[in-house]
Order: structure tokens, then sequence, then C-alpha cells
């Protein structure tokens, strides 16, 4: 430990962990090492595996000669910084060293964790000793008949859980979802209609698709039960679904979304579907995307967007009623209903470039762009408008993003949190920085 020596300079030491800030007196002559030495009597990190950013640059040598001046603020933080970030309905999750902590409607703290699944009403963490745990708003339901569960498939409203032995369990015991509990075949993936949660589909590992709910909304598949076969990817919408056949077409069942003659012989060499609650886009080999549904929901693009998709699109994303694809290059395009996201704002049009993610909410985009910076829009209620609090920092430096129903949240290179949005989802940069700090403190 450095002592006794005369203090040249102050550096405003932020922890990147917490936000705290801390005016802490250091020699000019000292080297970055000894500065970080020094501050871990300080404010209680340790000097090994960290470093100090400068303006988002690691400081190394001396620090006179790193540029920092008198009253500069610098930030703390750890080298193998490594976090995942997810969101739910109503919650965030993070999970660094298999620990979790999440903030929202659930606000839990967990050790042993190897993964969490966010339903519409619930957090389900399967913990590394194959056992599941359901917390369901302060109250936590340990499954006794949940052991060795190796694989879990969200149905908003709970999970089906897929055990060692292949037996399924359901959580909740939704009457209209058990059938799925008699499934033999291995499950590749589920889908969940928009509109009634009770009503879902199950994509088997033969290609045949097992549904289950309210016949109306699709679960009943019998008319279209000769076209599922070979199936490669099966999505819900508001009150129906749609499907990948074994020949790169898509076939169509349920309310809403239909497919008219003209739509059959356009859909070829379909590689992936994309839903709002009343529309969908299909994204072809080539790159085009073909959209349909309704207008009110995303299924009429105005013809700019409709030029931006005829060609190089490598993903599309959507809201509740609106649209946004990613084009080779990291452009971005959006459609639909503006108070869910389908209007850019002109001011942003220019930012946004080199998009290298895109997440969404109920009403509202946020894009990540490979310099580091994050741009959003949409309703303000749903995240469209970060806060005065954070606004600044999603300018640059941000890792990874992620969205739950009606807020956003951010992790940055230096590892700080932030979240805006809807506070009660999540959406409080404060409820997220105190969550990230306990997340250290366990890992």
């Amino acid at each position: 430990m450095l002592t006794g020596r005369r203090m040249g300079m102050t550096l405003y030491v932020k922890v990147a962990a917490t936000g705290h800030i801390e005016p802490v007196e250091v020699e000019w002559d000292w080297s970055v090492y000894d500065v970080k030495q020094y501050i871990e009597g300080i404010v209680g990190c340790k000097a090994k595996d960290q470093m100090l950013l400068c303006d988002g640059q690691e400081m190394e040598g001396q620090l006179c000669q790193s540029g920092v001046g008198s009253e500069t603020e610098v930030v703390l933080v750890t080298h193998a910084f490594d976090i995942s970030l997810y969101g739910g309905a109503e919650t965030f999750v993070a999970v660094h060293n298999n620990n979790l902590v999440s903030w929202g409607k659930h606000n839990i703290k967990l050790y042993n964790v190897k993964y969490p699944v966010l339903s519409q009403h619930s957090l389900i963490v399967v913990k590394t000793n194959l056992h599941v745990l359901i917390t369901e708003g302060d109250h936590e339901v340990q499954l006794h008949d949940a052991s060795e569960v190796v694989r879990t498939f969200n149905l908003q409203t709970g999970a089906l859980l897929v055990k060692s032995d292949g037996s399924l369990l359901l959580w909740p015991t939704t009457p209209s979802l058990l059938p799925f509990t008699t499934i033999t075949k291995p499950i590749v993936d589920v889908a969940v209609t928009h509109g009634s949660c009770t009503t879902a589909a199950a994509l088997l590992s033969d290609g045949t698709v097992f549904t289950c709910g309210n016949p109306l909304f699709g679960g009943d598949s019998s008319s279209v039960q000769e076209a599922l076969r070979g199936i490669k990817k099966v999505v819900g919408f508001g009150s129906g679904f749609a499907a990948i056949t074994a020949a790169s077409r898509v076939v169509v069942w349920g309310m809403g979304c239909a497919l008219d003659q003209q739509l059959r012989a356009v859909l070829t060499d379909v590689v992936d579907l994309t839903t709002t609650y009343g529309a969908v886009a299909a994204r072809h080999a080539c790159g085009k995307v073909t959209v349909w549904g309704s207008p009110d929901y995303g299924g009429r693009p105005d013809p700019g967007a409709a030029a931006f998709l005829s060609s190089s699109i490598v993903k599309v994303y959507s809201s509740h009623a609106a649209f946004c694809a990613l084009k080779e290059g990291g452009l971005v395009a959006a459609w639909g209903r503006t108070d869910k996201g389908g209007t850019i704002p002109q001011f942003l049009a220019p930012v946004i470039q080199g998009v290298v993610n895109v997440v969404s909410t109920y009403g509202a985009f946020a894009v990540l762009m490979g310099d580091g910076q994050v741009a959003c829009w949409g309703s303000k209620h749903f995240g469209g408008e970060p806060g005065v609090e954070c606004r600044t920092s999603l300018t640059r430096g941000v890792a990874s993003i992620a969205a739950n129903n009606k807020a956003f949240a951010a992790v940055k290179r230096t590892g700080e949190v932030l979240a805006w949005g809807n506070p009660a989802h999540g959406g409080n940069c404060r409820a997220a920085q105190d969550a990230f700090a306990q997340l250290l403190d366990i890992s």
C-alpha cells in the first residue's frame, strides 16, 4: 500500500458496478498500478483483475503519461467481466458466475444457477443441481417433482419442463395445455399465440406439430395436418400460427393472417418468420421479405420500407404492432404503428448505422451499434425514450442490451448497468445498479 506520499491531484473514481463516485487524492507520478493499489484501500475493490478507464480507454503506464488531469473522472471495472442479461415479461435478470439477481416485478438473489426462464407471471430458475425454483411475486416454490430438469420451454404463462427421463412437467397446470404432458417424442420448440397464452403448438423432432388449446386460435390443426410434415419452424401471432414447411413454403392456421393464392405463389424459399399481434413477415433465402396481415399491426409496409425489404435483410424483429428489419451492413428500417415503434424519428435516422443487435418491448425498439452506442424509439411508456439519468451513458461503450415487455436494460463495457422504461417492470436505473452491486458481492 502506498502511504506517506504527498498527494498532488484528485481523481474522481467511479466504481462501475455500483455507480458510486469517490474522490481519491493521488500523486501525479504514480503508475496506474500504484493508483489501483491505493484505491483498493479506499473503495474496497481489489487491485487484481481491475482496470481504470478514462473516456472509455484503458489507462496504462504512468499516470502523468495517461493524459489525465486533476478532477478527472475515471472508471474502475473488473477485467474479466462476464454477465448474461435476460428480460422477461416484468423482470430483468443478471447472471454472473452461476449467481443470479433480478429487479422489476421479481427481486431475488440466488446461488448455483444454471439458467433462468422468464414467463409472463413467473421467474423460473433451473439450478446447477437440476432442481427448479419458481418465483411468483415474493413467493418461492421448490418443485419437488422437477428434479433433473434438462430443458425448458417458455409458454408465456409458465413453462414446459423436460426431465432427464423424457417425461414432461407443466407449470402451472393450465388445463388447456395439459395434453402437452402426453407428448412422447422429443420437442424441438414451442410457440404460443399472442392473444391466448393457453393455446400452443409444439414442433417435434420428426417435423410434425402437436397443438392444443382454443380450437379457434389454432389449438385444432386438423385442417392443415397434411401440410404439417417436415416442419422447420412454428411461430404464433394474435390468434393463430404460421409454419415453414419442408418445401420452405408457409402454412397458416387459426384466425387471421390467411394466405390468398397470390401470397402462396410468392412465399417460396422462406427461411424465417417473425410476427406481430396481427401480421407476419417472411424472410426469403435471397434476403427479400414478404409481409402480410392487418395494416394496424404492420401488415402493409410503407413504400420506403417496402423498397428496403427488397434485398439483403438478415433479420426481422417485432413489437406488438410494428416490425424492424436489419439489413447487411447494419442499417435498419421500421414500419407499423408509430406508437409501437413503427416510425424511426428523423433525428435518429442518420445516427443509426452499423447495428449489431435489435431488441423490442411491447411498444418500442432499441438498437445496439458496433461503436457501443444505443438508440431507441417508440412509445415512452415502453422504453422508447431513455430517462435523463442514463441517456448520456448510452452514447458509447455499451456491450449488450435486453428487453422485457415494458423496459430496456443495458450493460456497458465498464460494467455499469442501465435501465429505462416502466420502473415497475425493471426500467429503473437505481434498482438495476443496486441489483448489480449485489451480484458482484455474491460472485
